[in-house]
């Protein structure tokens, strides 16, 4: 039985190329700003957003906005982000995502994910 490939320390190191960072491997890591509508406040969405960012190994913030909305923001690899807002759009049986909508926006290299009151 072979043994397992070992990763090169230098293949994980981080580059900077175009104003998008990839790993060595070529992944891309991106941020979305992503604006939420519908049943999103005052249901745990932002809660849901955070427990799915821990699994998805994602950071950023999500917040309450005055007008009824959910502003999210999220890094990670490109096809991780990716991922990880097509869970979260299901919503759950107190979430009803009516609208969503994003953009990508420059990196900010956020630790963690947090909720803001």
């Amino acid at each position: 039985m072979p043994e397992p490939q070992k990763v090169r320390a230098e293949a994980l190191k981080v580059r900077i190329e175009d104003s998008v960072i990839k790993d060595g491997n070529g992944m891309r890591w991106i941020r979305k700003r992503v604006l939420f509508y519908g049943d999103v406040q005052g249901v745990g969405f932002r809660y849901f957003a955070r427990m799915h960012a821990e699994r998805y190994n994602v950071t950023g913030f999500v917040e309450n906005l005055y007008d009824g909305s959910v502003l999210l923001e999220v890094e990670g690899r490109d096809y991780v982000v990716d991922a990880f807002l097509e869970d979260i759009s299901k919503g759950n049986w107190h979430i009803n995502i009516e609208r969503m909508e994003a953009k990508e926006i420059p990196l900010r290299e956020d630790k963690s994910f947090r909720v803001i009151y």
